[in-house]
């Protein structure tokens, strides 16, 4: 069994294994900048969370920094431990995502998501769509096995290369994909306003 694959006699070199590792790479990687957005600045996830009708575990700084905290240890495990059972760790934290997604849609679709601390945006089709992909990416992670990233760089430049350019190409559609479908949806209603990106926003004036 290769040693850049854990829990999975499969070739190291395969595309696969590499797309799925770098996909996951940065879904980790997302849940270590939300987690860490929501540290220092706890109140918006607090909100959604009392918007969805959640019980919180005391004042909102708590809840949002515990939720914060969970986020970026899960995102932080599945990034050094390549492991089936981390990426089906991660694959249950997006999939309660999307549930909580789909329950704040239900409850009040106008609040904020609280993903990413202060940078927040009432839940949309593409948060389903993007947590769905999520879940469905942990599932694949532990079904084929997860590379090592130390030993993808050691697998030639062709793997090396093929892993970060799937991560590049990962990264700009996760910091894009959501505030232009936010954008198209406002043109279409006629509205306009500002969608917050990690910090930054786009897609109008602000209200």
């Amino acid at each position: 069994m290769p040693d850049s694959v854990r829990d999975g006699a499969h070739d190291p070199n395969d595309v696969l294994v590499t797309a799925v590792t770098a996909a996951l790479h940065l879904l980790a990687a997302v849940l270590l900048i939300s987690g860490a957005q929501k540290l220092l600045a706890p109140g918006p996830a607090a909100e959604a969370m009392r918007a969805a009708g959640l019980p919180s575990v005391g004042p909102d700084a708590v809840t949002g920094r515990l939720l914060g905290a969970v986020e970026a240890t899960i995102g932080m495990i599945a990034l050094v431990t390549p492991e089936r059972w981390s990426a089906l760790l991660l694959a249950a934290f997006f999939l309660a995502l999307t549930a909580f997604v789909v329950r704040l849609r239900r409850t009040d679709a106008d609040a904020g998501c609280g993903c990413f601390g202060s940078s927040s945006a009432p839940p949309g089709t593409a948060h389903l769509i993007l947590n769905v992909a999520a879940t469905l990416v942990g599932v694949a992670a532990a079904t084929i096995g997860v590379a090592d990233v130390v030993d993808v760089f050691d697998d030639g430049v062709l793997v090396a290369a093929t892993y970060l350019a799937l991560l590049g190409i990962g990264g700009g559609l996760l910091l894009l994909g959501p505030p232009l479908a936010s954008s198209l949806a406002l043109a279409r209603s006629g509205e306009g306003g500002a969608v917050p990106v990690f910090g930054t926003t786009t897609g109008g004036p602000p209200r």
